[in-house]
């Protein structure tokens, strides 16, 4: 957890604000750069970044040693095997928001004034299950750019980035400012496909003489 508070007590007030950022996976670090120019020093109000569960400066969820968040079936016989079925069961988003009701109780008992909670993307899961068991803790919450928990799937962020990219390069084959990069005889998609296949076979050699030290595999495209 980090918190920021104003830098001049001249426009301080009591007021205190939790932010709660995406991914899932990303810290409250991440909002750092944002904070300032969202909320301005000038406003006076503190502000604080909780880390969920499994990221950040709590205990790091990740599939090796060395961090790793490339989900594999070694990535889950490693974490039942660290962590077992219940203790994985911690890391959960219902967890997630008990730490962060101990938090803001904390606080309160501290500071007196308006606590309010900012969620953005999968923070709105999280804060969305935060109200589920803490509905009067707070004065205020805001959702931003509200993720469905019934249709959300991190599982199918490669199926919706493919769906754009395949109609992007639909669009370019019929742009003759786009199309006419690619030869007559292969199209933007059937050159996309023809470079996956390469990198399967590691022939692709662009990649392999330029980009070589990034280990592309059609697997990670």
């Amino acid at each position: 957890m980090a918190r920021l508070k104003p830098f001049s007590q001249q426009n301080a007030t009591n007021n205190t604000l939790f932010i709660l950022t995406g991914g899932p996976g990303e810290s409250g670090w991440t909002f750092l750069e944002y904070a300032s120019v969202l909320f301005p020093p000038t406003y006076g109000i503190t502000i604080i970044l909780p880390d969920h569960r499994g990221i950040g400066l709590s205990t790091s969820l990740s599939c090796d040693d060395y961090g790793s968040q490339n989900i594999t079936i070694d990535c889950i016989s490693y974490l039942t095997s660290k962590w077992g079925i219940e203790g994985l069961n911690q890391f959960s988003i219902t967890a997630a928001a008990h730490d962060l009701s101990v938090q803001i109780r904390y606080y309160q008992s501290i500071v007196s004034g308006r606590v309010s909670v900012y969620s953005l993307s999968y923070g709105t899961m999280w804060l969305d299950r935060f109200l589920q068991i803490y509905p009067n803790l707070v004065q205020s919450a805001i959702m931003d750019s509200v993720v469905n928990p019934q249709l959300f799937s991190s599982s199918r962020y490669d199926l919706w980035t493919s769906s754009v990219a395949s109609k992007f390069l639909g669009y370019c084959q019929f742009q003759s400012e786009c199309n006419q990069y690619f030869p007559v005889d292969e199209p933007p998609q059937i050159m996309l496909s023809k470079i996956l296949i390469e990198l399967s076979e590691n022939n692709q050699r662009c990649v392999n003489n330029y980009f070589s030290q990034y280990h592309l595999t059609d697997e990670k495209l």
